[in-house]
């Protein structure tokens, strides 16, 4: 490929990708509310005077104070667990992730099967390598709320199209894989 369509192929790249991203932004816009206070603290005022203690000033804590304490905290992590899952900026996050990858699949399918027009396939497939680089930075709240084995699972599914495809397009080229 020469250095016209080299560049011609990271142009359209880059520009794809940040047409897919600011196409996602424009059309699926995050949540506006960057605070979203939950009752947790309310609920559990874990931090309150003991209610054995007359004056706060003179209380010393009894182990039975210290035993509701633990008890409180661990019922207040739970609870903004729970509010961290049912987080509208999470479902935003787990949708963007999904909308993405599915774009930039396409986009390397897409690109694989034109790459006889070299400058186009390849933008398009390194298009596609950056949507999905750009989706895994920019939805890394979601991504990274995955259990290790799934988030494993979606890049390996990704990974065995990419190198399918490849190998795909390398025997139809009469390419025979090295031996």
């Amino acid at each position: 490929m020469g250095l016209l369509k080299t560049f011609l192929a990271i142009g359209i790249a880059v520009v794809f990708c940040v047409f897919i991203g600011y196409g996602l932004i424009t059309i699926y816009e995050p949540p506006t509310n960057t605070y979203a206070p939950n009752d947790c603290y309310q609920t559990y005022n874990c931090y309150q005077v003991p209610k054995s203690c007359e004056s706060p000033e003179k209380c010393i804590p009894t182990s039975q104070d210290n035993a509701e304490q633990t008890k409180c905290l661990e019922q207040l992590a739970q609870c903004e667990k729970e509010a961290e899952r049912n987080s509208p900026f999470l479902v935003y996050y787990r949708n963007s992730f999904f909308i993405l990858t599915v774009i930039g699949i396409i986009a390397l399918i897409g690109g694989i099967l034109i790459s006889h027009i070299e400058a186009i396939g390849s933008g398009l497939i390194g298009g596609g390598i950056l949507v999905i680089f750009f989706c895994l930075i920019y939805t890394s709240r979601y991504w990274l709320s995955f259990s290790k084995y799934l988030g494993l699972g979606v890049l390996g599914i990704v990974l065995a199209i990419l190198i399918f495809f490849a190998y795909k397009k390398a025997m139809k080229k009469g390419n025979p894989p090295i031996n």
